[in-house]
């Protein structure tokens, strides 16, 4: 499965659908996660400060983000 915030993104549709989805990498539960694919076993997650708040890159204006390769578990809540 994928889900995506990201609205250019093929999952999402499928995130739309559904409330309260949690993402787990690698077995601990993340909250940075844009994009989460389980079976490529991948996801993009925002770049954090200490404070927990997203980095913004200077150039885009967006937030910065890393790619995450591991084992990726996605469950979602009943469709809204």
């Amino acid at each position: 499965m994928r889900i995506s915030i990201d609205i250019g993104d093929p999952g999402y549709e499928n995130y739309l659908k559904h409330r309260g989805a949690r993402v787990f990498l690698d077995g601990a539960e993340r909250s940075d996660v844009l994009t989460a694919d389980e079976e490529k076993r991948y996801a993009i997650c925002e770049v954090r400060d200490q404070a927990g708040r997203p980095v913004i890159d200077p150039a885009t204006h967006k937030s910065k983000t890393y790619e995450f390769f591991g084992h990726v578990r996605v469950e979602l809540a009943e469709p809204a």
